[in-house]
């Protein structure tokens, strides 16, 4: 709005550049915050066609009388994406990550590489602790005596050092492989 040939940022500022200054600082940081909350969606896109992708898969094994169940609220641990009963009654709670890079163990816990280059997972997040908190509180809320925390990788490559087998008590694996761990699993006390 212009008032007496003067808008009213600049009224309310010193002078013009001031104006103009203000005008450039509000302006990047609002391309700054649209990039921010849009990297966000995408990624959120780019999870849930993930969960999806490994849903798809785990519900081929309703064929071999499975039990499958998708996106469980629990409490304290948001939701597990998703859990797979075998006939004889085993419980595997999953848990969908996606991305790129390669899923590597440095230490005690999962990062991500690219090239060289290796990156913890974001805000400090133990995906491991994550999804052994999900397994126990299924088996406290459902009172079963068996259930095994699963990570599946979908987009990111798994080192094959790791690849199906254990890290913290966690089975790591990929969409790739699930259906058939999970039935190998199933049936032999392996991995368990």
């Amino acid at each position: 709005m212009v008032v007496q040939g003067h808008s009213i940022l600049s009224s309310l500022l010193k002078s013009d550049s001031q104006a103009w200054a203000l005008s450039i600082i509000v302006g990047g940081l609002s391309i700054l915050a649209g990039n921010y909350y849009w990297r966000r969606a995408n990624q959120a896109a780019q999870g849930a066609r993930a969960e999806e992708t490994v849903g798809a898969t785990l519900n081929q094994l309703r064929a071999y009388n499975w039990t499958i169940e998708h996106d469980i609220p629990v409490p304290r641990w948001g939701n597990i994406d998703h859990l797979a009963i075998s006939p004889s009654g085993k419980h595997f709670c999953i848990d969908t990550k996606s991305g790129k890079g390669t899923i590597v163990l440095k230490g005690h816990e999962l990062s991500k590489q690219y090239g060289r280059k290796i990156y913890p997972f974001p805000k400090g997040k133990s995906i491991l602790k994550a999804v052994k908190g999900q397994a126990g509180q299924l088996q406290k809320s459902r009172a079963v005596t068996w259930v095994k925390p699963v990570l599946c990788f979908v987009g990111s490559q798994v080192d094959q050092s790791i690849l199906n087998t254990k890290v913290q008590g966690v089975l790591l694996t990929d969409v790739h492989s699930i259906a058939s761990i999970l039935q190998s699993m199933s049936v032999h006390q392996s991995l368990s």
